[in-house]
Formats: structure tokens, sequence, C-alpha cells
């Protein structure tokens, strides 16, 4: 087990203190630390006593025995800085993280955290720089921890320890920060040509327990042109949110710029209540790696997608698509595209690669808001997915199928493979009605059962593919080997006995031989005789 502790500058400590702070009881039988030469460890009468020797900014550690389990305790030191300075730049230091920033205003300098700071006002960024938790927190109380308005920004966590770095934001009680704000946000929705940029790192957390934990805004859209991307978020380590918001959101108002999201391989996004990811607006989702998971895993009204690797996961339980023109409403699917008008625009998906997992949905849906809006189809060109539903199959091309994998990791998962199309046709004068089937190409398939009827005074007896019958016979139901395209014709023929099933809602087929009527009757059906035989 690994904790961390802090050490009080210019003085000394128990250890029994620092084990209650962190909750463990029991007797230490041994202590064993990093550096002898920045941390003292002595005991006398049964109890232990921990000095900082001099004032040390690494991250260090102290293993402590109890009941012959060791506890691995991270340990910094508060005097860094003669214990008032929280960060430093270079060789000067500062008391507090908005000092830091504001002498940060040329060459993109690095900011490095001396201490975990604690906000009570969001901190403001309008000039590129990087700041390096260096296994420190950021912790905002009733507000949000910060606010990357412009400029190119890097958070980062270079400590060589286990704990790395989190920034959060809490909300204590009777507060009136709101859920729908969030831990960071990139972009100035009242700016007209501001460029903010914000990369998170591999070993950084952004953590809520109520809010979206990255939000990123366009700019003010005064030249009308959202194509133009000058809001970025680039995520390489992890955001988790416990609320009832989505990770990570874009901002789908009217009149914002274009502003790009892209989630990197090692990235972590998850939410509990909401959508890992919810992309309404205009600009670019760019996932290449990572896992993302959510009630629904990724949701997207607008803009570009693009997907080539990763694992998006949708964890919400099945429910039916219901639009909301505020927000999104978590449908159980892995991905979602929700065409419903909004003001950037239809969403321009394509999935090339990456796994796609719906624990109880669908691992792809596309859905409208009406039927005056289009829906989008035909966007997955690669990848895996958890199943193979009319929901799913509907955002694969006509030339291909999804059929399962036999072996291997993905066993019993599905992938694209090229198919072909039986088109099925009733071939009655008045009535020429299809349906077709999608079959994977060069591979023995079942045609579909014949569903059409002809009245009562016909019965189906086999396709055909000249309307005529003079083309090549298929059985209903024979397996099949395909090559290409085949259309099939209805064939029908003058009923020698009927089935009639029973109760309230009896529907009776007919059939063009005795055996063929017997073979289809179930247990209390009607088998009779129309000709004789």
């Amino acid at each position: 087990p690994i904790f961390q502790s802090v050490l009080p500058g210019d003085a000394s400590v128990g250890l029994g203190d620092i084990l209650r702070t962190l909750g463990l009881t029991g007797d230490p039988t041994a202590v064993e630390v990093s550096n002898d030469a920045l941390i003292g460890v002595t005991q006398e009468n049964g109890s232990w006593t921990v000095t900082a020797k001099k004032a040390f900014s690494s991250q260090e550690w102290m293993k402590v025995t109890i009941a012959g389990v060791v506890y691995e305790i991270v340990v910094t030191d508060e005097q860094e800085g003669s214990g008032t300075y929280v960060a430093k730049v270079g060789t000067t230091e500062y008391a507090t993280l908005a000092d830091a920033v504001g002498a940060a205003s040329t060459d993109s300098p690095t900011i490095q955290l001396l201490k975990d700071v604690a906000l009570t006002a969001t901190q403001e960024i309008t000039t590129s720089l990087t700041i390096d938790l260096s296994g420190h927190n950021i912790t905002a109380t009733d507000c949000r921890a910060l606010w990357v308005k412009s400029g190119e920004v890097e958070i980062k966590d270079t400590s060589t320890g286990d704990v790395k770095g989190t920034i959060s934001a809490g909300k204590s009680e009777n507060s009136s920060f709101a859920d729908s704000s969030s831990v960071i946000r990139v972009g100035d929705s009242a700016a007209n040509n501001a460029k903010a940029k914000l990369t998170i790192g591999e070993s950084v957390t952004v953590s809520s327990n109520h809010c979206y934990g990255v939000t990123v805004f366009g700019n003010n859209d005064t030249d009308n042109n959202k194509a133009t991307a000058d809001i970025e978020l680039v995520l390489k380590g992890k955001v988790e949110v416990t609320g009832t918001a989505s990770a990570i959101s874009g901002n789908g108002s009217n009149g914002l710029s274009a502003a790009n999201i892209t989630i990197n391989d090692g990235a972590t996004v998850s939410a509990t209540t909401d959508a890992g990811i919810y992309f309404p607006s205009a600009g670019t989702l760019t996932i290449s790696g990572g896992t993302i998971s959510g009630p629904t895993g990724v949701y997207v009204k607008a803009g570009s997608l693009s997907v080539s690797g990763g694992t998006i996961t949708g964890t919400g339980a099945q429910a039916a698509y219901s639009y909301n023109g505020n927000g999104l409403t978590a449908t159980g699917d892995a991905l979602v595209v929700d065409s419903c008008g909004y003001p950037s625009g239809a969403p321009t998906p394509d999935i090339s690669g990456g796994t796609f997992i719906s624990k109880n949905a669908s691992a792809v849906a596309s859905y409208v808001k009406d039927a005056s809006i289009a829906q989008v189809v035909n966007f997955i060109h690669g990848g895996i997915f958890s199943d193979n539903s009319d929901t799913t199959d509907e955002a694969v091309p006509d030339n291909k199928i999804l059929v399962q994998i036999p072996s291997g990791d993905n066993k019993g998962m599905y992938q694209l493979a090229d198919a072909v199309k039986i088109s099925f046709n009733k071939n009655v004068d008045s009535d020429a009605s299809t349906v077709t089937q999608k079959v994977q190409k060069n591979v023995s398939t079942a045609l579909d059962k014949n569903t059409f009827t002809n009245g009562d005074q016909q019965a189906f007896k086999t396709w055909n593919t000249a309307s005529n019958g003079s083309g090549t016979t298929y059985a209903d139901g024979e397996s099949v080997l395909l090559d290409a395209d085949l259309t099939l014709y209805a064939q029908w023929t003058t009923p020698v006995a009927s089935v009639a099933t029973s109760g309230d809602s009896a529907v009776t087929t007919y059939y063009p031989s005795l055996a063929a009527a017997v073979a289809a009757a179930g247990e209390s059906d009607t088998v009779k005789l129309l000709a004789n035989v």
C-alpha cells in the first residue's frame, strides 16, 4: 500500500502522528527511508520520530513495517521555499499559483509546484506556459480550478514516485458552484480570435465528483467561420467524473467557432452518469487510442468524428433515444451519432479502427431527432464491435457485413467482411415489393425464409433468378455461396394445402404441397387439404 505525507518545515514529528493521519494503526517494527541525508528517523522508548534534516524538493519515501506489512509512504517537504512558497519558475519562488502564472509571461516557462495548491478562485491563464505538478495536487473549492483563455498550456508531472498530481474541483455544502461548470475550461467564448490549446500529460489526472472534468468552448464566431479551430484539447492523461456530468464536453451553442479534441494512446476518460465524451460542436473529435467509458461512451451531435484506435465502452442500461436540446440522454450504446439539427450541422463520423463495446445496448447507434432530418449511415470502415445488431449495422456500408471473430483475443466480437446483397422480389403483377438480405461474400449462407403472401389462390413455391421462372431455381432457405449481388423472384403456384394457426389472431398460410404444409405446421395448427393429393 502507498500513502503520502508532508513533513512540516523546521520541525520533527512523531511517526505515530503521521500514521494516525493516514488511518494506519499498530506499532511499527521497522522504518526505512529513501535518503537518510534528507530524512532522519529515530527511536526512543518505543516511540519513533521523523525529521526533515534540510529543505528538499524531491519526492522521497519511507517504508514502515507494521504487523509484517510494509507500508510505503511518499514523503515531500514543506520546508521548500521556507514553508511559504507553493511554486517556482526557474529559481524564483512564489507564494501563490497566481503569482507564478503572473510572472510567466515570456519564453513559455515552466511553473513547478512545490506543494499542494488550494484554490478558492479560478486561476485564469492567458499566456503559453507549462505547469509541472511534481507530485502535487491543485484542488479548487466552489470554483473551477483552471481556465485556459489563450496560449498553449501543458500540464505534466515529472515526479519519479508512484503518486502523481491531480487537479480537482470540489463543492462545499450549500455552495452555488454549478454542476454545469468544470474543473478545467479551455477557450473563451466571449473572445473573438483568441487561440488556446491545453495538453494534459500522461501522468496527470483531472477529477470531479459533481461537475464536468474538462469543457472546450469555441470562440465568439464573429466571422461565421466555424471551420477554423483555434481552441484545442489534447489528452494523454486521465479525466474521471463521478458526478452527473460528462468527463469531457464541447459546447454546441450557436455562434461559437470550431474546437478540436484529441484523445491519444494511453489516455483514460470515464464518467458514471453522462457520456465519457460529449461532442456537440463544430470542429473535430479525434480518437487514436486510449480508453473511454460512460453510460454512453461517446456522444456526437455535430462536427467531425475520426476514430482510428482505442476502446470505447457504453456501460449504461439500454434506453430508447430521446432528443435532448441541452445535453444528452444516455442510451447505453458505446458510440452515438445524433443528427438533431444542432447549430453546427449534422455530424460527419468516420470509424477506421478501434474497439466498441456496449454492455447492454449497441456498439454503434445513429439516431435522428425526427423524420425531417437525414440519418447518418455507412461510416464504419474498420474496427471491432460487440454486436452486429440492426442498430450497429446501419452504420456499415452496403458492401460490408459484420461477422463474428472465431478465435483469438477478440473471439465473439465482430469485424467487417466483404458482403453481397440478395434482393427478394414478390413478383406479383400488382406488387413488386422487395426485401433484402446481406450475406458474407464467398461464404455459404442460408437464404432468409420467404415472408411474402399472395392471397388464398397462390402458394409460394420457390425462388428463381428470372421472374418467369426460366432461370436458376433456389429452394426456400437454401444455402448459397455468392461472389456478386443476386436478385430472386418468388414463384407462385396453386395451393394444395393450408396451415391455420390457433388463437384469436389466427393466420392462414398456403403451401404448394401437403408435405410442405405438414412440415410447417405447429402442434396446435390446423392443416387443411385444398386439392386431391
